[in-house]
């Protein structure tokens, strides 16, 4: 059971059945699976976690990006730069989550060898809650963090024009028999 009170008329519905739901839906619009699921764990992540701004009540806008040609259900992220310690990725305007995943798992793959790594990805979407993705790092002993620019929204002080967004970013670090140390944040 949730730690909050669910309204007298909602449903409880577990999470398996969530994500083969959500992943039915995005695979819908013409998502492989693979990316399918990776669209559909990060959504239910949020909403496990009670960040429901970016659960699955984005799905809607999600396949509404990709039924007006905005997000290519398609397109999957290459790696077009870099060095062995850091890449850079194109997202090729494809799913923000799977774009997210890929690259995460490639840090993750060059810092275990490496001892560090870190990417920077062009051409990507939406890709939800930024704590999902440290917290793949911190799941392997690693510190992970994952930062994104957004859409000017707020004005600065004694301003009368939208230049700052809320620039997500999050950390996560193995926290011993605490399990994980996760901050995600807007600014």
């Amino acid at each position: 059971m949730p730690p909050f009170e669910l309204p007298a008329d909602g449903h409880v519905i577990d999470h398996a059945t969530l994500v083969d739901w959500v992943t039915t839906v995005v695979r819908h619009v013409g998502t492989p699976a693979d990316m399918a699921d990776d669209v559909a764990e990060v959504l239910v992540a949020a909403d496990l976690r009670g960040i429901t701004s970016h659960g699955t009540g984005r799905l809607p806008m999600y396949v509404a990006l990709v039924e007006a040609g905005i997000t290519d259900a398609t397109e999957r992220p290459e790696r077009i730069g870099g060095t062995p310690a850091f890449g850079l990725w194109d997202g090729r305007n494809g799913w923000g989550p799977h774009a997210g995943r890929v690259v995460m798992d490639d840090v993750i793959d060059r810092a275990t060898t490496l001892g560090i790594a870190a990417a920077v990805i062009r051409h990507a979407n939406h890709y939800g809650i930024a704590g999902w993705y440290p917290m793949r790092a911190a799941s392997r002993g690693l510190i992970g963090m994952t930062m994104s620019n957004s859409t000017p929204l707020v004005a600065p002080t004694r301003g009368r024009t939208k230049l700052l967004g809320t620039n997500p970013m999050a950390f996560a670090a193995p926290a011993g028999r605490y399990g994980q140390l996760v901050l995600d944040m807007a600014t």
